[in-house]
């Protein structure tokens, strides 16, 4: 099982109506960017890609979308 795995069912256990666009926003912009000579441009590098997956803060901003 890939860890994303995870961090996506505890988003939906949170927010059961996130969409699939929210979630992958979610996972890139809240990623921990890791790396002291990582170049992360736009948010992304080649060898590190967004950074690290931080389930706390995704779980978090999915919490934020509820109306």
């Amino acid at each position: 099982m890939d860890p994303k795995d995870g961090v996506v069912g505890l988003m939906y256990a949170v927010n059961p109506n996130i969409t699939p666009t929210q979630i992958r926003t979610i996972l890139i912009n809240n990623s921990d960017k890791i790396g002291l000579s990582a170049t992360y441009t736009d948010g992304f590098d080649e060898k590190r890609a967004y950074g690290k997956l931080n389930a706390g803060k995704a779980a978090e901003e999915a919490k934020k979308l509820i109306d």
